[in-house]
Protein backbone atom coordinates (compact mmCIF):
# COMPACT_ATOMS: atom_id res chain seq x y z
CA UNK A 1 0.00 0.00 0.00
CA UNK A 2 1.44 3.25 -0.94
CA UNK A 3 2.04 6.09 1.62
CA UNK A 4 -0.07 8.90 1.63
CA UNK A 5 0.89 12.71 1.80
CA UNK A 6 -1.66 15.21 3.63
CA UNK A 7 -0.80 18.58 2.49
CA UNK A 8 -2.47 21.57 4.17
CA UNK A 9 -2.14 25.14 2.85
CA UNK A 10 -3.89 27.82 5.39
CA UNK A 11 -3.59 31.53 6.02
CA UNK A 12 -3.45 32.67 9.71
CA UNK A 13 -6.45 34.37 11.15
CA UNK A 14 -5.94 33.86 15.35
CA UNK A 15 -2.80 33.40 16.02
CA UNK A 16 -3.28 32.69 19.96
CA UNK A 17 -5.80 29.96 18.13
CA UNK A 18 -3.38 28.32 16.32
CA UNK A 19 -1.26 27.78 18.86
CA UNK A 20 -3.45 26.12 20.51
CA UNK A 21 -4.72 23.93 18.14
CA UNK A 22 -1.48 22.61 17.00
CA UNK A 23 -0.91 21.72 21.09
CA UNK A 24 -3.96 19.90 20.28
CA UNK A 25 -3.80 18.18 17.03
CA UNK A 26 -0.14 16.34 17.58
CA UNK A 27 -1.21 13.79 19.88
CA UNK A 28 -4.28 13.11 17.56
CA UNK A 29 -1.74 12.67 14.27
CA UNK A 30 0.87 10.91 16.26
CA UNK A 31 -1.90 8.09 17.49
CA UNK A 32 -1.81 7.46 13.28
CA UNK A 33 1.94 7.28 13.19
CA UNK A 34 2.05 10.68 10.87
CA UNK A 35 6.01 11.81 10.08
CA UNK A 36 5.75 15.39 9.86
CA UNK A 37 7.87 16.81 6.92
CA UNK A 38 7.55 20.26 6.88
CA UNK A 39 5.50 23.46 8.37
CA UNK A 40 6.00 26.68 7.83
CA UNK A 41 5.57 30.19 5.62
CA UNK A 42 5.76 29.43 1.62
CA UNK A 43 7.10 31.25 -1.16
CA UNK A 44 4.20 31.63 -3.97
CA UNK A 45 5.70 31.67 -7.44
CA UNK A 46 2.51 31.54 -9.65
CA UNK A 47 -1.00 33.06 -8.88
CA UNK A 48 -2.70 35.30 -6.68
CA UNK A 49 -3.40 33.31 -3.71
CA UNK A 50 -3.70 34.53 -0.27
CA UNK A 51 -2.47 31.35 0.91
CA UNK A 52 0.94 31.91 3.25
CA UNK A 53 2.11 28.37 4.95
CA UNK A 54 2.31 25.33 3.75
CA UNK A 55 1.96 22.10 6.51
CA UNK A 56 3.44 18.40 4.88
CA UNK A 57 2.37 15.26 6.67
CA UNK A 58 3.25 11.60 5.75
CA UNK A 59 0.68 8.78 6.44
CA UNK A 60 1.02 5.43 6.49
CA UNK A 61 -1.35 5.11 3.75
CA UNK A 62 -4.44 7.50 2.45
CA UNK A 63 -7.34 5.48 4.37
CA UNK A 64 -4.81 6.45 7.41
CA UNK A 65 -5.71 10.02 6.82
CA UNK A 66 -9.02 9.48 6.04
CA UNK A 67 -9.73 7.63 9.41
CA UNK A 68 -7.25 10.47 11.28
CA UNK A 69 -9.76 13.30 9.50
CA UNK A 70 -13.29 11.60 10.76
CA UNK A 71 -11.87 10.66 14.12
CA UNK A 72 -13.72 11.65 16.73
CA UNK A 73 -10.39 13.24 18.60
CA UNK A 74 -9.55 15.58 15.18
CA UNK A 75 -13.63 16.19 14.47
CA UNK A 76 -13.52 17.99 18.32
CA UNK A 77 -11.28 20.20 17.28
CA UNK A 78 -12.78 21.84 14.19
CA UNK A 79 -14.06 24.64 16.26
CA UNK A 80 -10.31 26.01 17.22
CA UNK A 81 -8.97 25.18 14.21
CA UNK A 82 -11.26 27.12 11.59
CA UNK A 83 -10.79 29.90 14.13
CA UNK A 84 -7.12 29.88 13.59
CA UNK A 85 -7.03 29.25 10.17
CA UNK A 86 -8.46 29.27 6.69
CA UNK A 87 -7.08 25.79 5.04
CA UNK A 88 -7.52 23.40 2.51
CA UNK A 89 -6.71 19.55 3.44
CA UNK A 90 -4.98 17.91 0.07
CA UNK A 91 -4.13 14.13 0.00
CA UNK A 92 -2.13 12.52 -2.49
CA UNK A 93 -0.67 9.23 -2.14
CA UNK A 94 3.29 8.81 -2.87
Amino acid sequence: MKTALLIVHFFIVDPEALQIYKEQVKPTLMAYKVQPLTAGPHQLLLGDSKITHTSIFRFPNKEAVNQWFSSKEYQELKTIRDKAIKAEFIVIEE
